[in-house]
């Protein structure tokens, strides 16, 4: 019998076709001892498979249960009064935190201008300490050169 060149057997799966059970039963390495123990493993995998699927059922019924009792509580007055509170402490909270920024932008506001205002003091005082000086540097010099001249000699 010819064999396909592209098949692939895989230990524990079930043949897809019957060629691939000829070629299982016509290979050397398909024994008894190998048949006994991919008999296990796809036991395994079934068990396996099986609870997994079980878990996966069980989740999905814990979340429509959890999404139940979400809906009931929703549907309560104490719940609605709770949503109003929390409400109500929100918008508190954010009155609360708005206002501090708020004086403490009123605060760097102040201080700015102070400080504006300080920085032309500096400048002008600045000003009038470079103007004077400069009028003591001519007054230096006019001194100076009535002090080199013999003007006063000829009185």
């Amino acid at each position: 019998m010819s064999q396909p060149s592209s098949a692939v057997i895989v230990e524990g799966e079930a043949p897809e076709s019957d060629d691939e059970e000829q070629q299982l039963t016509d290979s050397p390495s398909s024994d008894v001892s190998s048949k006994k123990s991919t008999a296990p493993t796809v036991a395994k995998d079934a068990v396996a498979t099986e609870h997994g699927a079980q878990s996966r059922l069980q989740q999905q019924q814990q979340k429509t249960s959890q999404q139940e009792q979400q809906r009931r509580y929703a549907s309560s007055a104490l719940h609605a009064r709770f949503f109003q509170d929390a409400g109500k402490l929100q918008s508190a909270l954010v009155a609360r935190r708005a206002s501090t920024y708020e004086a403490a932008t009123k605060e760097l506001r102040g201080v700015a201008s102070q400080l504006a205002k300080t920085h032309a003091c500096i400048q002008d005082a600045s000003h009038a300490l470079r103007l004077t000086t400069n009028d003591l540097y001519k007054l230096d010099d006019r001194l100076q050169a009535l002090t080199k001249t013999d003007w006063l000699a000829g009185l």
